[in-house]
């Protein structure tokens, strides 16, 4: 029995099985498309990730690097938390857990590495670099010092 169940009482006392119908109701399955605006969302927001909250992208009346309501265009903010609270793409008792750190997401990774592969010519002369993508933020995990480089606190990015 479903504490929804247990909890009601009275005249509008429902069977469990009316309350499992109404909620399986209220679960749109979700499409494809969907899936690729929740990707295209987080990528957007990318562009300004200190937002405390996924949820204050929706917001109708702050002004910030991504227009203000361009989320709720593509998709209503309890639809985007609904599908990003269930997408999986692994199964979370896999025995590579415990040897692979990217094991949950490394079905993508193999695709992008084999699409990139694809779509990358390599020239007959590559050259390597490194640059500082300056940044003081505290919100950077990748942040390091590199006290040679101009800018001291930053990314640092290997480049061909």
């Amino acid at each position: 029995m479903g504490a929804k169940f247990r909890a009601q009482t009275g005249d509008n006392q429902l069977t469990f099985e009316q309350i499992f119908a109404n909620e399986k109701r209220l679960h749109k399955k979700v499409e494809a498309h969907e899936i690729l605006q929740c990707v295209g969302l987080l990528q957007a927001r990318m562009l300004r990730p200190h937002t405390r909250r996924l949820s204050n992208h929706c917001a109708t009346s702050s002004v910030g690097a991504i227009p203000v309501g361009s989320f709720g265009r593509f998709l209503k903010r309890d639809r985007f938390d609904r599908i990003m609270r269930y997408l999986h793409f692994s199964n979370n008792a896999a025995p590579e857990a415990a040897t692979d750190k990217a094991w949950k997401i490394r079905p993508i990774v193999e695709t992008l590495q084999r699409t990139f592969r694809s779509g990358y010519q390599t020239p007959p002369i590559l050259s390597f670099d490194e640059a500082m993508v300056p940044s003081r933020g505290h919100f950077n995990p990748m942040r390091q010092i590199v006290k040679d480089k101009p800018h001291r606190w930053g990314t640092n990015l290997f480049m061909t």
